[in-house]
């Protein structure tokens, strides 16, 4: 779902016909939609590196979840925050 989301940014930013100089429409729009696109690249990122050393634990019983809890963290606030952002952004 994250990257069908950047791939849906990164087309939107490339088709809206406007730019971050656009007036304070498209300053706002940019910065906030390319800050919440950043942060679901750190959360990618953070999946990875579970996937990563998920099969390399020497005992399934004893995961090591030292990122389990940041990835959680980071992907419930990134599914939180888009709510708020999608009403300014395309409903005001």
């Amino acid at each position: 779902m994250g990257l069908l989301f950047l791939a849906g940014q990164i087309m939107q930013f490339a088709t809206s016909g406007m730019t971050i100089q656009s007036g304070i429409y498209g300053g706002v729009f940019f910065t906030l939609a390319g800050f919440h696109a950043a942060h679901i690249v750190v959360g990618l990122l953070l999946l990875t590196g579970m996937l990563n050393w998920a099969p390399a634990a020497p005992d399934p019983s004893q995961p090591r979840t030292r990122e389990a809890p940041t990835a959680v963290v980071v992907w419930h606030f990134l599914g939180v925050m888009w709510l708020p952002l999608f009403v300014v952004l395309y409903l005001l």
